[in-house]
């Protein structure tokens, strides 16, 4: 039966589910909003020629939510947060964005990891690693998760067990559609939190560099660091202090501002994670994407690599690194996440017009290919897969050792590759 035919089935036995095609009004903006529509849509991934894909917040540079002559299974409207008897997790849907869960817990006094971005899903950052400004305070995304309602590969709705919950820490929606995760989460407080801006120089590089190394940086901070166009080339450092003390985080900011030039702004302050996702709101840029890899530290060979491609850097593209991450800790759950200690270093070649595109991938191209081609001892092997070029990485490069154990919780709970296009793609 075609595709088309076998839609146009589904649709007349299932009246209360509304499938749209790119011709229908709403197209754009219709989502799914009731829980079991993975569990009544997965026949079709299994007993037909249908693909399909699940998409909540977007968070995977690359579309791939998005199969050519597929069926996107849109959960946003699944945005419920719900907080426990006892106060120490919440129930959150499966397309929740990080906004709206931080707005949600901030008015009932609790606060969560979020990414860096407020409108990315929560689900999605969290089920394949999850950075972001209190990652040092609470760990990675996949850290923080206890328990997950998933749609499996027979289309039965199910609780994870410990096994299934192992591999959803890292490897995102592999196993089934995920249509609820409970987080852990913590009292709230206020951070003092915003970028310090300095000239993008070697010197300048290399001193935050060697500043971090040196200084013991306390758990409550988190920076990340971004070499963007504001009216010229700029580094900035993304500081984030996830305490209510905040003496203590401008005394550190202080000590660490000290061993540094001069920044052209300081505007580190105190706000809510809520305002902390106002002050941060990215640039919309339609075009390109961003590419990573895993280092062990910015060696000066690689910012030596990296200083040489600002010489010849379009208008709009970043770079950007964060800091050293513990990612598998000793407190850390059992999980599939492919990184140890690890920086994520990364680079775009977004631009706002069509016609900058061309230029801006020439040199993501250039630039990934003299990073990889260095042969530096900093070099780790993966890279995080939201931010992965399709053909840069396989399942295994980005698994790492983690690989043999995700390959074999694949097999167990998804044997046939039912859920074949999510991220990381396994092969079929």
């Amino acid at each position: 039966m075609a595709s088309i035919d076998v839609l146009e089935s589904f649709e007349a036995t299932h009246p209360d589910i509304r499938l749209l095609r790119p011709e229908d009004e709403g197209w754009a903006t219709r989502r799914e909003t009731r829980g079991r529509a993975g569990q009544e849509l997965k026949p079709l991934g299994t007993s037909s020629s249908v693909d399909f894909t699940v998409r909540s917040g977007g968070n995977d540079f690359y579309g791939r939510y998005v199969v050519d002559d597929g069926l996107i299974i849109d959960v946003r409207e699944l945005n419920n947060v719900a907080i426990s008897d006892d106060r120490q997790t919440a129930s959150i849907g499966g397309g929740v964005t990080a906004r709206s869960l931080a707005s949600q817990l901030e008015d009932d006094g609790y606060i969560c990891p979020v990414g860096n971005t407020g409108e990315i899903g929560y689900v999605g950052w969290a089920t394949l690693g999850g950075y972001g400004p209190l990652t040092n305070k609470l760990g990675m995304g996949y850290e923080g998760i206890v328990g997950a309602e998933v749609v499996n590969a027979r289309g039965e709705i199910v609780q994870a067990g410990e096994e299934m919950l192992e591999g959803i820490r890292g490897m995102g929606g592999n196993l089934g559609v995920i249509t609820k995760l409970i987080i852990r989460i913590y009292p709230k407080f206020q951070l003092l939190s915003g970028m310090v801006m300095f000239e993008a120089n070697p010197e300048n590089v290399h001193a935050i560099v060697e500043a971090e190394a040196e200084l013991e940086v306390p758990k409550e901070a988190t920076m990340h660091y971004f070499i963007i166009d504001a009216g010229g080339r700029s580094v900035a450092m993304s500081f984030t202090w996830a305490s209510d003390n905040h003496e203590k985080g401008k005394e550190f900011l202080d000590r660490l501002l000290t061993r540094l030039p001069p920044p052209k702004m300081n505007m580190v302050a105190s706000k809510s994670l809520v305002g902390y996702f106002d002050s941060v709101r990215p640039p919309c840029l339609p075009w390109g994407c961003q590419r990573s890899i895993y280092v062990k530290e910015l060696s000066t060979g690689l910012i030596n690599i990296l200083m040489d491609s600002l010489k010849v850097i379009p208008p709009q593209v970043n770079i950007a690194w964060s800091m050293t991450i513990q990612a598998q800790r000793a407190q850390s759950p059992p999980n599939c996440f492919g990184a140890a200690t690890h920086m994520l270093l990364s680079f775009s070649d977004m631009t706002s017009s069509e016609d900058a595109l061309a230029a801006a991938r020439s040199w993501n191209d250039e630039l990934y290919t003299k990073l990889r081609g260095s042969g530096d001892e900093a070099l780790l092997d993966g890279s995080y897969p939201p931010l992965t070029r399709p053909a840069d990485r396989t399942a295994e490069q980005l698994f790492g050792n983690k690989w043999p154990r995700a390959r074999e919780l694949k097999e167990t709970f998804d044997p046939e590759n039912v859920y074949k296009w999510a991220v990381p793609r396994f092969a079929a």
